[in-house]
């Protein structure tokens, strides 16, 4: 049912929590990867028993909090309208279960949907989940926009989700490694990744690059920026048929916001038991 961690990295983000979402000729990506710092503290002298410790609490830690109330989300929806079609691990949705990438020293998983059908099907337009603009006064003509904001800007309860997932990182390491060692642990960045075929895709990105053929829209920034609520526009040119890429932007935006509900979830859930 689950395939491998294939996380794909762009630019350097090597000590960011990072959501991809690479758009191809004929599937849809959503890839995240949290830093594991193994290498760091393997440097500072961690043994191999902390280390197996730590990635065994960090695999569980975002399985359960994060993994799993995006999955959750996919499940509720196709619940409500089954179709063999597009079950989750079946051919058109594969998904990539939480898994430690030594190569990237990051924590990894994804939901792939292998046909714009399946996208659709999980993801089904309305004007509540898209805010993409059309200028041209033709549906996905001319010059389509869409603005929302940073993903990891949002909100839960309160809290930013950027903030929420640091918490579950610095928590797994908390609980593991000295004082001293978790002080010395570079700091978590933040990155958003919208990857695409398509050259007519324009953004006010903080890094655009060109990368084994697809483009790169990248937007980036610390813990300490997350409150300045930073936006996120991709706008298209002359999209003709291929208006559907733009829309991914729009949904991604969405599927935080579900996941973010997933947590809230699961935590809601834990919190029942333990007061019965």
């Amino acid at each position: 049912m689950f395939a491998g961690c294939t996380q794909n990295t762009s630019i350097n983000t090597s000590n960011a929590i990072e959501m991809q979402v690479d758009v191809g000729s004929n599937y849809i990506s959503q890839n995240f990867s949290f830093p594991a710092n193994v290498n760091h503290f393997k440097k500072i002298g961690a043994t191999d028993e902390e280390i197996d410790e730590y990635l065994s609490l960090l695999n569980e830690n975002i399985s359960k909090k994060v993994w799993q109330g995006m999955f959750l989300s996919y499940y509720a929806i196709y619940a409500l309208k089954p179709n063999n079609d597009y079950v989750l691990g079946g051919d058109n949705v594969k998904v990539e279960r939480v898994q430690y990438n030594s190569s990237l020293d990051k924590i990894c998983f994804a939901f792939r949907f292998n046909s714009v059908n399946a996208w659709n099907y999980y993801h089904p337009k309305s004007e509540e989940n898209s805010d993409g603009n059309s200028h041209s006064g033709q549906p996905f003509l001319d010059i389509n926009s869409s603005t929302g904001v940073f993903p990891f800007s949002q909100e839960l309860e309160g809290q930013k989700i950027g903030n929420i997932y640091q918490n579950i990182l610095s928590f797994c390491q908390q609980q593991v490694f000295d004082q001293e060692k978790c002080y010395t642990c570079p700091p978590t960045t933040f990155c958003y990744d919208y990857v695409t075929l398509y050259k007519r895709v324009h953004s006010n990105a903080d890094k655009v690059a060109n990368i084994n053929g697809k483009y790169h829209h990248v937007w980036q920034c610390d813990q300490s920026q997350l409150n300045q609520n930073k936006k996120v526009k991709l706008t298209t040119i002359n999209a003709e048929r291929q208006w559907w890429y733009l829309l991914v932007f729009d949904i991604s935006m969405a599927v935080v916001a579900l996941s973010s509900l997933g947590i809230w979830l699961v935590e809601r859930k834990k919190k029942s038991k333990k007061s019965q």
